[in-house]
């Protein structure tokens, strides 16, 4: 060490880093995405991705309940726009988020998937969310996501 500073500390202090939202979204270390006033999924961190087993490309642009597989969303007209939607979880505190800035933490959400077997009635699993209000979008933090990964890995 002749610079003083050492060789872990300059990497870390003087190491380009990826200053885009992907790359601030990343550094978090819950799943989280981006969404609009009307759940569209503007990015996510790779926890996310990974726990849902998508891609970016998939992902990006559609509405949550699309990308998180709810069961409503493959009905005609798609996330938010069933009879059921009004009563989702996740999008009233989205939307209530986005309307008084007040973020919520560690909701219980229930989402309708379909099950394995298409023959099947659809089923519910709980989850835990989270929200917060950046600017006009809101990081919407999934507490507990295993139930969800486990059903679209």
């Amino acid at each position: 060490m002749t610079h003083g500073i050492c060789e872990a500390c300059a990497n870390y202090f003087f190491h380009p880093r990826d200053h885009s939202l992907r790359g601030f979204l990343n550094t978090l270390t819950a799943p989280v995405m981006v969404v609009d006033d009307d759940m569209t999924m503007l990015e996510a961190n790779d926890h996310a991705l990974t726990a849902l087993g998508k891609s970016r490309d998939e992902s990006v642009g559609r509405r949550s309940g699309e990308v998180i597989e709810c069961a409503n969303a493959k009905l005609p007209g798609g996330c938010g726009r069933q009879v059921h939607c009004a009563a989702c979880t996740l999008r009233n505190s989205v939307r209530e988020t986005f309307e008084t800035g007040e973020g919520f933490t560690h909701v219980p959400a229930w989402i309708r998937v379909h099950p394995d077997d298409e023959q099947e009635a659809p089923g519910k699993i709980r989850v835990f969310i989270s929200t917060e209000k950046v600017g006009n979008v809101v990081l919407l933090r999934f507490d507990d996501i295993s139930k969800i990964a486990a059903k679209t890995t």
